[in-house]
């Protein structure tokens, strides 16, 4: 994947630093946990955002998803500690001196979970081309994933089989091919201030899809500043991500396969059929398997922060072509459940709640993971991931 980027939910952030020694919060000074270092190149985050220096990606995702896409990984889990009762008012605590600064919460490093054993490994060319598997077939046919409604070459494959589900036939999710748009204002009739809009701007062109309508679509394939895009959005992983749509020379348009794979949206190209990772913007099925896609700078912020500071943009209108009921979660309670989330199939990881917001970073080899509850306690983290200071807030 790109590391060029990064993604932020609800107010935390990322920025990286030269030196980081003087961001901090109150007396806190700097937090530098221990890093695990990865033991693969596999990249398990999804980012959008752009920042200063190329070298960080991120994103906000359930933690389930991120130990479901670390299986290569290292994920580190920065965590506070137990915070102290407040006293009753009858015996009050001192306030501290000067001299004493107050105590803020330490974070932990855990440790990383042991990567499983390899079940499948995708042979490669000189070239770095993937090559056909002479076993596909059986697998193929295992996972029961309907190959022969797909005009699609099953031999190329980047992935076991076994990992990717079948949920609902293709393009039973309708992407949106000819987007509408209209202005902010016209928006804020049904789109209030605090709903989370995906904001990408290329070449003073602003856009802002809204998630109350990505979530019933999950693909927009869209122009903007005359660039050609797929703006995604994956409900079950909370990953909004913006990609080229162009590979090869080759304009390249999206649909929703009705797959799944570690419980993140398998999308497909119309011109190949091949199938790719949201999460990764990686070809794992067909002619385009073991490809990447470019990602695109993009925020996921509040509607009221896109209409302040781009007055003049465009938000995609609730005119799809398409009924559906925009402004209701279909998902309503999937992200506060505590068990195994919905739809998915692969081994929880402990360390967290299965689908605990964080905010996941990846650079110089290394993955880290930033519950977004230990940043409501702390408020910002320092830490050197890899060769880069990044600041957490």
């Amino acid at each position: 994947m790109s590391n060029r980027v990064v993604w932020v939910l609800a107010g935390a952030a990322i920025v990286v630093a030269a030196a980081v020694a003087g961001v901090g919060c109150g007396d806190g000074g700097e937090v530098a946990p221990t890093v695990v270092p990865a033991t693969a190149t596999v990249v398990a985050v999804a980012p959008t955002i752009a920042v200063a220096t190329p070298a960080i990606a991120a994103a906000a995702v359930p933690s389930a998803t991120v130990a479901a896409m670390a299986t290569n990984t290292a994920v580190v889990v920065v965590s506070p500690t137990p915070i102290t009762p407040m006293p009753l008012p009858s015996s009050p605590t001192p306030a501290p001196t000067p001299t004493q600064p107050a105590p803020v919460p330490t974070p932990t490093t855990l440790p990383a979970k042991p990567a499983p054993t390899a079940t499948f490994g995708a042979a490669l060319d000189a070239d770095g081309r993937v090559l056909p598997d002479p076993d596909y077939e059986r697998a193929l046919t295992a996972a029961r994933l309907r190959p022969s409604e797909w005009d699609t070459d099953f031999s190329l494959h980047t992935v076991p089989y076994s990992e990717i589900r079948f949920v609902i036939p293709r393009d039973n999710i309708p992407s949106i091919d000819s987007p509408a748009f209209v202005s902010p204002d016209e928006a804020a009739e049904w789109l209030a201030d605090v709903e989370p809009v995906v904001a990408l701007e290329i070449d003073g062109d602003a856009r802002a899809y809204p998630l109350q309508i990505l979530t019933w679509h999950e693909i927009v394939n869209d122009e903007v500043g005359g660039l050609p895009v797929a703006v995604t959005f994956c409900p079950l992983c909370n990953s909004a991500i913006a990609f080229d749509r162009r590979l090869d020379g080759e304009l390249l348009e999206f649909g929703v396969s009705g797959n799944l794979r570690n419980s993140d949206l398998v999308m497909y190209d119309r011109q190949t059929q091949s199938w790719w990772q949201q999460f990764t913007g990686e070809g794992i099925v067909g002619e385009y398997a073991g490809r990447q896609l470019e990602h695109m700078p993009s925020l996921l912020i509040s509607f009221a922060d896109f209409r302040e500071a781009h007055p003049e943009g465009k938000v995609l209108s609730r005119e799809t072509g398409y009924t559906r009921n925009y402004g209701v979660n279909p998902y309503i309670g999937y992200d506060t459940f505590s068990g195994t989330p919905f739809l998915f199939g692969g081994n929880l990881d402990d360390r967290l709640p299965p689908v605990e917001r964080v905010i996941a970073v990846s650079a110089g080899g290394v993955d880290a993971a930033f519950p977004l509850s230990a940043l409501q306690e702390m408020s910002v983290v320092n830490y050197t991931l890899g060769d880069r200071d990044i600041a957490v807030f």
